[in-house]
């Protein structure tokens, strides 16, 4: 449906339309235009320059400065980014014989030829220098930077021709241009962590007191070294960063039925392949529960602490872990099967720095749930504040807190906050909702950034959670044995079936008839006599429920048995719930145990 002009405006203002929102769309088309008209004249004007400056410029010396400035920079500049920063540099920053940089070169030679328009540009060009940048805030139309060396600001504009991806505390070396109420990049620019910047203008504080230099001129002799510090992470990853290795250890198998059936019944063992010729299983725990106010609901996290992979070919099991402690609770898990395994190798090999820790987990969340709020719990930043840092004199963020050393905090909490919405930003191309760093400011009366999803009101948290204990994974080699005991559809999530079924796998395979017969029938039995009971874990059932199941409700539902018959239940369930104590490290049935042997 059209609007007359002189119709109410549809935005609900009260005024005529063409005195509310068709007079602020002719406005926003009107700048548009005259932006588009600034990027086209920049853009012919730079032709002009180039152009200009390879008529001077001999080929030889022009193919030379190239392979000298990308030398000095370390070959730290992305290869398909090269020509752009050449040009850039040949153009603002390298001075010729004639002591002109190329902009102030053709500006001398080509004034009197140049329109009113392309001299006042021109003379723009020349008088802009290089600035240290940092994005420290985002309005409306402009996110506002920070001159690092000088505390000036300037607002640029959001255009995406001018900022394609707002990224958190981005730093640059650039130089900018005014148009209108706003600044502009102008040529090569490129965005770094606010720690890696730390390291530049650490250069140039020490170059200017060397060479008696102003900071600007510094930065206009030496713009390609100090890229290369830029671009270079090493030095930040030695210093703030953690070194990784990976454990392995590798045991023999000598009882394969026995390893594979005790793996898969481990309640913090979660399979992830069980083919005929290999199984991969994870090992995790310390789940947790991560609450996000801009998430539609909270999602369950917990670490992993390595993965178990058995080839059965070579009859090998390969744990592999980032946490080497977990190869010593390894050992220990693995005692009942003493007999069954023997370690044949261990080893370490180093991965690198990182600059956070390596959380490797396991997630569950909802289907709806943007698969990025999992990448926010994994990288919890009140993970990494408690860490010592080898830079800070192995200090944590924490105590750099308590102790006052807050702008050491607030460069390290940019740099995080930029390195993860980098992150996101490759991994998703676009981030709808950033990650909570308020919270933690909040925490320690830090100002608050302004680039956080929720601002003031962000609200994050991560929660230690207990699992309720799991039923067992079942496989199609178990139906058998689940039959043969009697359970049905119906009973496959009782709390108990697990230890059962592993039990009576473990005390029949292999053996004789009339063993395997004594299991299967007084197991049967049990299964059910604890389905007639309301009972929902081990922790309900004290001696007196065993006596009770033992004598009343096993006449009732056998009367007709034999003594035989009774003693083997009995001697069944002395054993089983000795069992479930040794396996699950409890001390449930001690005193019932012991009540059985009088029965």
């Amino acid at each position: 449906m059209s609007v007359g002009r002189n119709d109410l405006c549809p935005c609900g203002s009260g005024k005529k339309y063409k005195k509310c929102c068709l007079e602020k769309n002719n406005l926003i088309e009107l700048a548009t235009k005259r932006r588009d008209t600034f990027y086209d004249d920049k853009q012919r004007l730079v032709e002009k320059v180039g152009n200009y400056l390879k008529r001077q410029i001999p080929l030889h010396e022009y193919n030379q400065l190239k392979r000298t400035l990308i030398d000095d920079t370390d070959n730290m500049v992305e290869k398909e980014l090269e020509e752009s920063f050449f040009t850039y540099w040949l153009y603002f920053y390298h001075c010729f014989d004639n002591n002109l940089r190329g902009i102030e070169w053709f500006y001398e030679d080509n004034e009197t030829g140049l329109t009113t328009e392309e001299k006042t540009m021109i003379e723009t060009w020349v008088a802009m220098k290089p600035r240290f940048l940092q994005a420290v805030d985002v309005q409306d139309q402009v996110v506002i930077f920070k001159d690092m060396l000088t505390e000036e600001t300037f607002p640029l504009s959001k255009d995406a021709e001018n900022i394609e991806h707002i990224v958190p505390w981005a730093c640059t070396i650039a130089m900018i241009e005014p148009f209108e109420d706003m600044y502009y990049f102008n040529g090569f620019r490129f965005t770094v962590e606010p720690l890696q910047m730390s390291y530049a203008l650490e250069e140039v504080e020490k170059l200017a007191s060397e060479k008696e230099q102003t900071k600007t001129a510094i930065v206009f002799e030496s713009l390609p070294q100090l890229l290369a510090i830029l671009f270079n992470k090493e030095r930040m990853k030695e210093e703030y960063g953690r070194e990784i290795a990976e454990h392995t250890i590798t045991f023999d198998i000598h009882d394969q039925s026995l390893v594979l059936d005790f793996l898969r019944n481990q309640e913090d063992y979660r399979i992830d392949k069980w083919l005929d010729n290999v199984k991969e299983i994870v090992w995790a725990g310390d789940w947790r529960v991560y609450h996000d106010n801009e998430n539609n609901g909270p999602l369950q996290l917990a670490d992993v602490f390595g993965q178990i992979i058995v080839h059965e070919a070579d009859t090998k099991l390969t744990f592999q872990t980032m946490h080497p402690n977990k190869i010593a609770d390894l050992q220990k898990r693995f005692a009942p099967l003493q007999d069954a395994l023997t370690v044949h190798d261990e080893s370490s090999e180093a991965i690198g720095h990182f600059l956070t820790k390596v959380h490797n987990v396991l997630v569950s969340m909802e289907d709806d749930m943007p698969a990025y709020f999992a990448i926010y719990a994994q990288n919890y930043i009140h993970h990494e504040i408690d860490t010592p840092i080898p830079a800070l004199d192995n200090l944590t963020i924490r105590e750099c807190l308590e102790q006052d050393k807050r702008d050491i905090a607030e460069t390290w909490l940019q740099t995080a906050e930029f390195n993860l919405y980098k992150q996101i930003l490759e991994r998703f191309h676009s981030v709808e909702v950033s990650a909570d760093f308020n919270t933690i400011r909040k925490e320690f009366n830090l100002p608050l950034s302004p680039f956080v999803s929720g601002g003031t009101n962000r609200r994050t948290e991560l929660l230690p959670i207990q699992l309720e204990e799991t039923t067992t994974r079942l496989l199609e080699e178990d139906i058998p044995y689940l039959e043969a005991l009697g359970f049905t559809p119906d009973s496959l999530e009782s709390f108990y079936i697990n230890d059962i079924l592993r039990f009576y796998k473990e005390k029949t395979v292999n053996k004789s008839d009339a063993t395997e017969r004594k299991y299967r029938n007084s197991l049967s039995v049990l299964r059910h006599l604890l389905e007639q009971n309301d009972v929902q874990s081990y922790k309900e059932s004290n001696e007196s429920f065993w006596q009770k199941l033992v004598t009343t409700e096993f006449d009732e539902y056998r009367p007709d048995h034999s003594k035989t018959e009774r003693t083997n239940f009995i001697s069944v369930l002395r054993a089983f719930l000795t069992w479930v104590d040794q396996t699950h490290e409890t001390e449930y049935f001690k005193e019932t145990t012991q009540t059985l042997r009088s029965i």
